[in-house]
């Protein structure tokens, strides 16, 4: 920053859908301030024929620009360098990146603008410790499996194996040996059978976890900011776009096929992407209120699960990933110890 911006007039207005509207002025002395620099930039990027690129005197470079586009630059320059101070001293909690508009602009003369940008909403919670209870105390499904579902899975592994090799293989211990570390076909079935046991009980929660978040929501107030939603859809998008191409698909091609665009897909998902947006709303402010946060070793010792897994993954990605799923696992965690 060439010189400490100071802004005039600065008036914050808040609209719907979590979003603030911030007008102010930048005196003309200010942006006077970034001339030098403006015009050394010009300089850089003009030619002028019988001058050397970076070595056309000042003078011919402000009379082929214009006054009026240097001085533009120049506003440019200072709302970039203003704006995270602005925001800082201000505390505002603004969410993706902001749309700003220079309103009033002329050579010697303050500069007017507007900002429009979403912010992090305003969040009221429900009861949600004796909503969990609620849910949560009630009593637990018990669940068994029996041989024809085990019978089934094996079927399907049959079923695979026919079309790996064209031939149908015999159920028995040499069969069972050949899928893994199991003993004789008893252990593989019992393997089996504890698999579908665990995966029934995960369902299960997971059910669970649904009700109490969609009973938070309804006893809630939550403004939510459209760029969240619109977030939270292009994961959704990107995610089956991944599914389809890993199922040998094309993502247009079954768009075609099922006769729509998507866009229209997009709107359609649109009321589970703003549920979903809101469920990690909701999971942030619980963490926050509940002092809720992974320790760095935790964090650490999941990343190199991640990197090793995946040599090129950005562990800063990464970390901020495994940073939200630990954390919303401790707070589902602490609603399910509600009974």
């Amino acid at each position: 920053m060439k010189t400490d911006i100071q802004f005039g007039n600065i008036k914050i207005s808040r609209l719907k859908n979590s979003e603030i509207e911030i007008t102010g002025e930048i005196s003309k002395e200010i942006i006077e301030g970034y001339r030098k620099e403006t015009l050394a930039e010009i300089t850089e990027n003009i030619e002028i024929p019988g001058f050397r690129k970076g070595q056309v005197p000042e003078k011919m470079v402000a009379d082929r620009v214009g006054e009026m586009a240097i001085w533009g630059e120049m506003a440019e320059m200072a709302l970039k360098d203003g704006y995270p101070k602005l925001i800082t001293e201000h505390k505002i909690d603004i969410i993706g990146r902001p749309e700003i508009t220079i309103t009033k602009l002329a050579p010697g003369n303050d500069l007017s603008f507007k900002i429009n940008a979403a912010v992090f909403p305003e969040i009221r919670l429900g009861s949600y410790l004796n909503i969990a209870k609620k849910i949560f105390s009630g009593k637990n499904t018990e669940f068994t499996v029996d041989e024809k579902e085990v019978d089934k899975v094996l079927s399907k592994v049959s079923e695979q194996q026919k079309t790996e090799t064209g031939q149908v293989p015999e159920l028995n211990d040499e069969f069972a040996r050949s899928l893994g570390n199991f003993k004789d076909l008893e252990h593989l079935k019992k393997q089996i059978g504890e698999n579908l046991q665990l995966e029934k009980e995960r369902r299960e929660k997971d059910k669970k976890r649904m009700e109490v978040m969609e009973d938070i929501i309804k006893n809630s107030e939550i403004e939510m900011p459209k760029i969240l939603v619109e977030g939270e859809l292009e994961r959704m998008t990107t995610q089956f776009r991944e599914e389809l191409e890993m199922a040998g698909a094309d993502f247009d091609e079954y768009l075609g096929k099922i006769k729509t665009t998507q866009e229209k897909l997009r709107e359609e998902w649109r009321p589970q992407a703003e549920k979903r947006a809101k469920i990690q709303l909701i999971l942030n402010k619980i963490s926050d209120e509940q002092k809720i946060k992974p320790t760095e070793k935790e964090i650490e010792g999941e990343i190199e699960k991640i990197v090793s897994a995946y040599p090129e993954a950005n562990r800063e990605r990464a970390r901020i990933f495994v940073e939200t799923i630990l954390k919303n696992e401790s707070v589902f965690k602490l609603l399910e110890e509600q009974k």
